[in-house]
This record gives structure tokens, C-alpha cells and sequence, in this order.
């Protein structure tokens, strides 16, 4: 990966391709290759770059605590480093939260905006069932052994982790994720983030700024009714809702993420 400086913090980031630019921005304690699969399939088509966030994998460690916008500063100064005026961006669970700030923060640097199973803040409408917490909870307080196995009952319902196979999942997951835990000061700063989050206000000021809401169903760490209320504040926006699909969609399934965000991009790119 190289190394670019930006807001203060050096991000690690990974570009490919030719064409318009797609920025991919990450969620929770998770790496820039879990973006593998649409990585992969968007890089065929446009150029496109994706980054750990500051505090995970090969960018800086986090220095004290963190925000939304903070890590939407982090965005743009790579969008800036890359010498992209504008790019398409999409966003997953965190990843979505940074992508609505960025969006809010410079909305003329964005030709579009995806936000995959996330939502639009204020804790007391987004915390996540009782099941989820549950398993949240077992992923980062339980024996680290298991910690890749209660992190696929997590992202991924039990039908697909039977069709898969765990073993397949837990190695995945290794990768994407690291196989030690990331530093408590960066997971601590980012659920702080995660819990300070609010752009239920502000996201009108999106009008007419193309926006796909990709929902999971049987989401279990995000409430799906996140989606929709993004659907509701984004004057606009469009919402898909994948049935059959957990927080960990993009690894589900794949095929429909990538179709999605490629016509999407392109129905915007042909205006």
C-alpha cells in the first residue's frame, strides 16, 4: 500500500484502475481490504482507491479521540493527495457515517454517494438489538481465540455461514479484519464516534446530490430502519433493501453490491 499525508495523519491507501474516480471508505475496526470484492469488480471500469482508516492497519494510530468528521478530513485530504477534484464515494456501516460528513463537509467534491447498511445518527434510533449487542459484545470482550467466529455470527446470518462454511468466513474475516484485534485506543475512539454520530439535520442540504441506500434486511449490528430513514432525509435518495442479507452483505453477496454501485455510478456519470 502507499502512504499519503493527510489531515494531519499519514492513511495507508490502495488505487487501481482507469476511469472515473470511486473513493471507498470502510467501516469499524475493519481494513481497507475488506473492500476486496468491490475493489476488484470497480477497478474493471473506473479508478479507484480505498484506505485504512487512521488507528487501523498500516495508517498512523490514533492519537486521542476522533469523529466523524474528523475521519471525513482524513477522506478528503486523500481525494486532495490523489488530485481528484471530485469521485464517486461509497461508504459501509462507519464508513457510511464518514461518507455522509465528507458529503456535508464538501458536497461539490462528490459526483455521487452510496451508503451501504448504515444510518443517519442519534443513538437512542440506532442502537442495535438486543441480539446484536449480544454478539457485538462476545467479538470484542470474549476470548480472543473466537473473536473471528463471533465476528461472522455477526455480519452474517446463520443460512449463509451453513451454505459457506465458518472455517471459509473465519479466514476471511482474519484478513480483513487483522488476526490480532486493532489498538483499544482506535476501536474505543471509533464507537465513541459511532455513538456521537447525528447528520439527521443536515442531510436535506444532499438535495440533488445522486444518493443510493443499500439496506440488509437481517442486519443485526445496524437497525435496516437506519436505511430508510436516510431514504427519508436525503431528499431524493434511493433505497434498495437486500433480503436475506446481514451487516456483512458486501462479502455475501457480492454480485448484487457490485451491480448496484456500477449502475449507479454509471446512470450518474452519463448525465
Amino acid at each position: 500500500m502507499k502512504i499519503a499525508e493527510s489531515n494531519g495523519t499519514t492513511l495507508a491507501y490502495e488505487i487501481a484502475g482507469e476511469g472515473t474516480p470511486v473513493l471507498l471508505v470502510m467501516g469499524l475496526a475493519a481494513k481497507a481490504r475488506a473492500w476486496d470484492l468491490q475493489f476488484a469488480a470497480l477497478s474493471q471500469q473506473h479508478k479507484v482507491a480505498r484506505f485504512d482508516n487512521r488507528g487501523i492497519g498500516k495508517s498512523a494510530p490514533v492519537t486521542g479521540p476522533t469523529s466523524m468528521k474528523q475521519m471525513a478530513r482524513d477522506a478528503l485530504g486523500l481525494m486532495d493527495h490523489l488530485g481528484w477534484e471530485t469521485a464517486h464515494v461509497a461508504g459501509v456501516s462507519m464508513g457510511g457515517m464518514i461518507s455522509q460528513e465528507l458529503a456535508l463537509m464538501a458536497r461539490d467534491r462528490l459526483r455521487s454517494l452510496s451508503l451501504i447498511a448504515t444510518h443517519p445518527g442519534n443513538m437512542f434510533k440506532s442502537i442495535p438489538p438486543v441480539e446484536g449487542l449480544r454478539r457485538f459484545a462476545r467479538v470484542h470482550m470474549g476470548p480472543r481465540q473466537h473473536r473471528h467466529r463471533n465476528l461472522a455470527r455477526l455480519l452474517f446470518t446463520d443460512d449463509h455461514i451453513e451454505a459457506v462454511g465458518e472455517e471459509h468466513l473465519v479466514s476471511r474475516l482474519a484478513d480483513n479484519f487483522g488476526v490480532e484485534p486493532p489498538p483499544r485506543a482506535t476501536l474505543l475512539a471509533q464507537i465513541a464516534a459511532v455513538i456521537g454520530h447525528n447528520t439527521r439535520r443536515r442531510l436535506a442540504e444532499l438535495e440533488g446530490l445522486p444518493t443510493l441506500v443499500i439496506k440488509p434486511v437481517l442486519d443485526l449490528l445496524v437497525p435496516p430502519s437506519g436505511s430508510d430513514a436516510l431514504g427519508e432525509l436525503i431528499p431524493g435518495a434511493r433505497v434498495v433493501a437486500i433480503e436475506g442479507a446481514g451487516h456483512g452483505l458486501m462479502g455475501q453477496v457480492p454480485d448484487e453490491i457490485n451491480r448496484l454501485l456500477l449502475e449507479h455510478i454509471a446512470a450518474v456519470d452519463a448525465l
